[in-house]
């Protein structure tokens, strides 16, 4: 064998056997770029980042108006409780209030009557004893005469146990006590004396004026159609006005449902009326004051 060394083979590792350096290496340019590059995004997480800082700015101010408002919130409900309470202590240490009878529930009427009588014994006969001989027993059978004691107990009540009571209070009872004694003497002048054998009156049942009500407003659309259909025939009057008279009688005819025997009845007795109240208000006096003399 010869002993010349054989040359190593192309592209074979150098002699420290290190990798392959064929790749050309990072100009300045690029790291320039590079870097320009990173700047602008770290400009524009910068501003991302400002107005992150303005949202949550802005929430906060939002958050202590928030705060503010439920502050106000919760002064209002307090004055609004406050109120409340001042309200329910002015109606519970107010006045009282008065009573009728068509305002007391029925199954309270009879409690009711039975402490009112007990009031007259108690406090209105024994402090006013000359009501006795006006104020007779049988008050109580004529409403009246009770929601006048009720009216009075309320007045007592006013005047002598609210804290709140003056002298004006007083002489308004005592005018009210003079009141309720002409009532009674007028209600229960003629009713029995105890002892009598006459029987008490009873009460009337009420009576019910709806029928007589519901009359007296269809007259008075009858006296509106009336007076209607004179301004629909007025030659005075405007063609406009009259054509909106002659609208509004018929449409009043038609509403109310007026037939022609129930107007004529109806016109005939206004006339009646009419001519009743010419007569009344004549006085011979004044004919023989507007004829001229005899020789003139």
């Amino acid at each position: 064998m010869s002993d010349q060394a054989t040359p190593p083979a192309a592209g074979a590792s150098g002699a420290g056997g290190g990798g392959d350096l064929t790749s050309s290496p990072v100009s300045g340019a690029d790291i320039l770029a590079g870097l320009a590059a990173l700047a602008a995004e770290m400009g524009t997480l910068q501003g991302r980042l400002e107005d992150l800082q303005a949202v949550e700015g802005a929430l906060a101010a939002l958050a202590e108006q928030v705060n503010g408002l439920r502050a106000v919130t919760d002064e209002v409900a307090a004055i609004r409780d406050q109120v409340q309470a001042l309200a329910d202590s002015e109606r519970d240490s107010g006045p009282p209030r008065p009573l009728d009878w068509n305002h007391i529930p029925d199954d309270e009427k009879a409690t009711t009557l039975e402490d009112l009588a007990a009031w007259v014994r108690d406090v209105l006969l024994v402090g006013w004893p000359s009501l006795r001989r006006d104020l007779r027993a049988c008050w109580p059978r004529h409403v009246e005469l009770v929601n006048a004691v009720l009216w009075l107990r309320c007045a007592w009540a006013t005047a002598y146990d609210h804290k709140g009571g003056r002298a004006h209070h007083v002489a308004e009872f005592w005018r009210a006590v003079g009141d309720v004694r002409t009532l009674a003497r007028d209600l229960t002048g003629k009713c029995p004396r105890p002892g009598e054998k006459t029987a008490h009156e009873v009460p009337l049942a009420p009576r019910d004026d709806r029928a007589a009500a519901a009359q007296a407003m269809r007259d008075q659309a009858l006296g509106t159609i009336r007076a209607l259909q004179r301004q629909a025939v007025n030659p005075r009057l405007d063609p406009a006005r009259r054509e909106d008279a002659d609208t509004q009688w018929r449409q009043l005819v038609r509403d109310w449902r007026v037939s022609e025997e129930e107007f004529r009845t109806y016109q005939t007795a206004t006339r009646m009326t009419e001519q009743a109240e010419r007569e009344a208000a004549y006085t011979p006096g004044d004919q023989d004051a507007a004829a001229p003399a005899a020789g003139d």
